[in-house]
């Protein structure tokens, strides 16, 4: 009889050891806020003189309220479009200031936001990969809920974690005019096998899959299974997706471009590039700056600054050209 009850605890042990290692690696990764910038050197309001922000903020559905910001440059021609930011994982929203202002400056006026558990939101933590596209949807809904904003035309703009929120959030919104999807990944499953293989082996990461399925149900309910392709695939909203081949952070097998084939929506346009790495919207200089400095930091943990913003965030100009006159050809059309 001892002999059975140890067997039976060893095997009870053996079975759950591998959803232990799923929590604490899921802990470890979205168990914290972020509230410090990768880089020593970021942008920040003052850096863009003219820019204005209004503050306005969001239920997050859990007890906690989300800070959400309105940009715009009076002096400019507004163009009655708005261009929502979605920030990345590891990041904040005035990350992508940078982005914010040259929309601003093209006469959008511009929303973003700090995630749950990120920058000036609350939250005692990130809560999960497939979560942004549930805040992302909140701040939509309290947008269309401030009466000048009720039926302007949105468009999405979202980078890495924020890339994958704006396409998830096409499969339950019929709102959104047209979306750039820079360096996105299609789902939690796919990006958490890609790290997991790297880490446990390919073998691994399989035999991982399913408690960390078990885990995001768990933790995110049934929205850990929304995948951004097939969401796409359920809207009628012009889709523009960019990912880079070299991208370290979402591998393009994990990616929603490596999906583009099979997206049912005739309004979805790829650019697949080999040598962008993950911020494919950075100029060529930006790029290669933040190349450097990611591999000094990882050598000496901490360096001297000798770097401009231009330098690190500088942006690539055709490639932001391409989006604004995505979002205001589709939004000038649907006017017609």
């Amino acid at each position: 009889m001892c002999a059975l009850y140890i067997a039976l605890c060893a095997f009870a042990l053996f079975a759950a050891l591998p959803f232990l290692i799923c929590a604490v690696s899921y802990r470890y990764v979205f168990g914290g806020r972020t509230d410090k910038h990768h880089y020593g050197l970021h942008p920040v309001l003052n850096d863009f003189p003219g820019l204005e922000r209004e503050n306005f903020s969001v239920d997050d559905g859990r007890g906690a309220r989300l800070s959400a910001f309105i940009y715009k440059r009076p002096a400019v021609e507004q163009l009655n479009i708005v261009a929502v930011v979605a920030h990345g994982l590891g990041g904040m929203h005035d990350d992508y200031l940078n982005v914010i202002d040259r929309f601003a400056c093209d006469g959008f006026t511009v929303v973003s936001y700090d995630n749950t558990g990120c920058g000036a939101s609350e939250g005692k933590n990130r809560i999960g990969l497939t979560h942004s596209a549930v805040d992302l949807c909140r701040v939509l809904d309290s947008l269309r809920r401030i009466e000048s904003f009720a039926h302007v035309p949105v468009c999405l703009f979202g980078h890495s974690w924020g890339g994958y929120a704006v396409c998830a959030a096409l499969g339950s919104r019929n709102d959104i005019a047209a979306v750039a999807s820079c360096s996105g990944f299609d789902s939690s499953r796919k990006i958490l096998a890609e790290k997991a293989a790297i880490i446990l082996t390919p073998a691994g990461a399989r035999l991982l899959a399913p408690y960390f399925s078990l885990l995001e149900l768990i933790r995110l309910g049934k929205g850990s299974r929304v995948t951004a392709s097939e969401s796409i695939s359920r809207s009628n909203a012009h889709v523009l997706l960019l990912h880079s081949i070299d991208d370290a952070m979402v591998g393009y097998g994990s990616s929603i471009a490596a999906c583009f084939a099979h997206i049912k929506n005739e309004n979805v346009y790829a650019h697949v590039f080999s040598d962008r790495r993950h911020h494919v919207f950075y100029s060529d200089k930006s790029i290669e700056t933040r190349r450097r400095l990611n591999a000094l930091i990882r050598k000496h943990k901490h360096m001297d600054f000798p770097y401009t913003l231009d330098d690190i965030y500088g942006l690539d100009t055709r490639i932001m050209v391409e989006i604004t006159n995505l979002f205001v050809r589709v939004c000038k059309a649907s006017e017609v």
